[in-house]
C-alpha cells in the first residue's frame, strides 16, 4: 500500500493504461505531489501529472530532481 495525498484521483478499475502510467511514477518517486515549473518571475507554477506512459517517460526526465527519493 502507497499512501498518496488528497490531489490523487485514482483511475477506473479496469482502466490498466493509467494504473500503468501511476505505477510508473510512483516507481520512479512521483507520488503526486505538487510538482513545480520555474518561472521567470518568482511565482510558482505548478505542473499536472501525465496521463500516458510515453507523457510519464518525460516527465520523470524532467522532473527528476523533484522526486521523493
Amino acid at each position: 500500500m502507497t499512501l498518496l495525498p488528497h490531489r490523487f484521483r485514482p483511475p477506473k478499475k479496469t482502466d490498466e493504461n493509467k494504473w500503468e502510467v501511476v505505477k510508473f511514477l510512483i516507481d520512479n518517486g512521483f507520488y503526486y505531489q505538487h510538482i513545480s515549473e520555474p518561472t521567470i518571475i518568482d511565482n510558482t507554477k505548478y505542473v499536472e501529472y501525465p496521463d500516458n506512459l510515453r507523457e510519464a517517460k518525460e516527465f520523470v526526465i524532467k522532473y527528476k530532481n523533484q522526486a521523493r527519493k
